[in-house]
């Protein structure tokens, strides 16, 4: 991008380089006058854009008998912003074949998703609408915070290895932020009501606390005029960020026993206060404990999407049936083990242990191969409000390629 076409009031920091031998691909930093931080990383090997909002705060920032906040709040934005309620939100961005995803975690309110590159417009405006104008009318917290409370009590009755990290870090940091259930529990998610949402918007989102990524087969010009025109005059937090401190180590030993009548089977949960996430060899440290005793996990998922009446038609098409109608291609390849590689003689997938009690033990090491595939073809659509989704797939286990299999089902997302 040439100099003459970049917005005199933006400040640019340029692109990065390589460090110490880590390669960062290509990009543009942008800082707005009221704080924002824009990157762009330009992609062109695909017609999408993938794009990351990240809110500074998160769960940490949650009120002391209030926590759940920023998670029913992250679940909010989705849920209805700008000129569209729920219902027409959901349908702007699956009638795209586009994805829009919030969370939050203990640090930071995320939004993700991608876009066919034709509709950065359309992007740029729904996600404005979320940071910006979101609705957060009672009946959809209601619904959040109703369907929250009956996971949880789920998870307590049938699987409580769901909450067992909850447990965990509670014991261990006690009055630290980081001891705050993100999800909330039953108690506070019953109390969360529209003042505690927004106060907590009013407080915790501002521009100065807004970081947007976007990367892919983007107009880069296009993109940061758009950026300003949607939050150039977004106004900075009401408060200051609020420090945390560090969390003290724990010395000498304690133990939480959680009494679960109806559970199979006994869970544990070990740990301490570890390193900073600023500890420079964190990354080695990481797979040093993998190795001691860890567990490798490697999934490639990918999917093509082609709205096809939409491609095919030069007019505006009014049927939603015909709007959200896609083709659809998928391949899922995973692996999982144990030990220091997937074909490692260690790896449970190659052994079997055959006894006869009280003398006979026999450990039979042979290879099967760790990789699990799935790939197929199916439909998408809305079908009377329902998102409907019929898929035709093959599974490749053990170097064979199992019966197709047809599935359909109505869900939430596609």
């Amino acid at each position: 991008m040439s100099a003459l076409s970049k917005p005199p009031h933006l400040a640019y920091t340029g692109t990065a380089g390589a460090a110490r031998g880590v390669r960062v691909p290509a990009h543009e930093r942008v800082v707005l006058p009221n704080g924002l931080t824009l990157t762009i990383v330009p992609r062109r090997d695909v017609p999408l854009i993938a794009f990351s909002a990240v809110i500074r705060g998160g769960a940490r920032a949650d009120p002391a008998v209030r926590p759940g906040v920023a998670s029913v709040l992250a679940g909010l934005l989705e849920k209805g912003a700008g000129e569209r309620d729920a219902y027409a939100f959901a349908d702007a961005v699956e009638g795209a074949g586009g994805s829009f995803n919030a969370a939050a975690s203990r640090e930071s309110i995320s939004i993700n998703g991608q876009f066919l590159a034709r509709d950065q417009a359309l992007l740029v405006e729904l996600l404005a609408d979320a940071l910006r104008a979101p609705h957060c009318s009672p009946a959809e917290l209601e619904k959040l915070c109703r369907r929250q409370r009956q996971l949880i009590k789920a998870a307590k009755d049938s699987d409580p290895s769901e909450l067992i990290g909850t447990y965990g870090r509670a014991f261990l940091f006690g009055e630290h932020a980081y001891g705050k259930p993100v999800i909330g529990s039953e108690r506070s998610l019953a109390e969360i009501g529209t003042d505690d949402i927004w106060a907590y918007y009013r407080q915790e989102f501002g521009s100065d606390r807004l970081f947007l990524t976007f990367a892919g087969d983007l107009d880069t010009t296009l993109l940061e005029r758009a950026i300003v025109s949607a939050f150039g005059d977004a106004a900075r937090a009401q408060v200051p960020a609020r420090p945390l401190a560090p969390a003290p180590r724990q010395r000498g030993r304690r133990v939480l026993l959680v009494d679960s009548p109806s559970s199979e089977q006994t869970y544990f949960w070990i740990g301490n206060v570890g390193v900073s996430k600023y500890y420079r060899p964190r990354a080695a440290l990481d797979l040093v404990n993998t190795l001691f005793g860890g567990r490798f996990t490697s999934m490639l998922n990918t999917e093509l999407r082609i709205p096809v009446f939409q491609y095919l038609s030069r007019q505006k098409i009014r049927s939603s049936f015909l709007r959200n109608t896609q083709v659809v291609g998928f391949l899922d390849v995973g692996t999982a083990w144990h030990g220091p590689d997937p074909f490692s003689p260690d790896n449970p997938l190659n052994t079997v242990v055959l006894t006869n009690p009280p003398t006979v033990e026999v450990i039979v090491n042979y290879y099967r191969n760790p990789m699990v595939v799935g790939y197929g073809a199916g439909l998408r659509t809305l079908l009377f409000g329902y998102l409907v989704k019929l898929d035709y797939a093959w599974n490749w286990e053990t170097k064979t390629r199992q019966k197709p299999i047809l599935h359909f089902s109505l869900g939430a997302d596609f």
